[in-house]
């Protein structure tokens, strides 16, 4: 009777096991399910109206700043020059946030921003993983915050309130990360 007693506790506990194994399975199937259709959310309001006119703007400045420091900047290495350029789009668009004239420009700017914003909380919230996201979003994202970062700090002091943007500040030190472990692979 022991004998069999200890047969049906294993075999119930390995039922127990196996059902547990397969409910993790299909957990992790709808996980992984639920990150793509975020990830599909996040590419169609990538390719919106609104976040292409950002995109646009952001180009156009992008190409201004190019031409307009064209003898200063040619001859720098590309780290160097990537790091200016970044910083002088950073000034045109904390600028922008002040011109009255540029208002229509500067709210798609800031409904890009805000985006970004969004889809860094989904990041911290592990509902997707930054390298996903930054695949997703074209290697942009570093860049994104880098130009936006002057802005985000203006603000930041402006309301005296240190919690603006925070999600993106999250993402970004995610991808540094990632960066440096990627760099020092190679």
């Amino acid at each position: 009777m022991e004998e069999i007693s200890t047969f049906l506790s294993f075999v119930s506990g390995a039922a127990a096991a196996s059902v547990a194994f397969i409910a993790w399975i299909k957990l992790t199937k709808v996980n992984d399910q639920n990150e793509t259709d975020i990830l599909l959310s996040i590419d169609k309001r990538w390719g919106n109206h609104e976040s292409i006119k950002a995109r646009m703007v952001i180009h156009k400045l992008y190409r201004d700043i190019n031409e307009r420091y064209k003898n200063c900047i040619e001859n720098l290495p590309k780290e160097e020059k990537d790091t200016f350029i970044q910083a002088q789009l950073g000034y045109e668009i904390a600028h922008l946030s002040k011109e009255i004239t540029l208002t229509d420009d500067f709210i798609y700017l800031l409904n890009f921003l805000d985006f970004m914003e969004s889809i860094a909380f989904l990041v911290k919230e592990d509902r997707v993983t930054p390298e996903r996201l930054n695949a997703l979003c074209g290697e942009s994202l570093m860049f994104n915050y880098k130009i936006f970062k002057p802005y985000m700090d203006e603000k930041r002091d402006r309301h005296g309130d240190k919690s603006f943007y925070v999600n993106f500040d999250y993402l970004y030190k995610k991808l540094s990360k990632l960066d440096q472990i990627q760099k020092s692979k190679n």
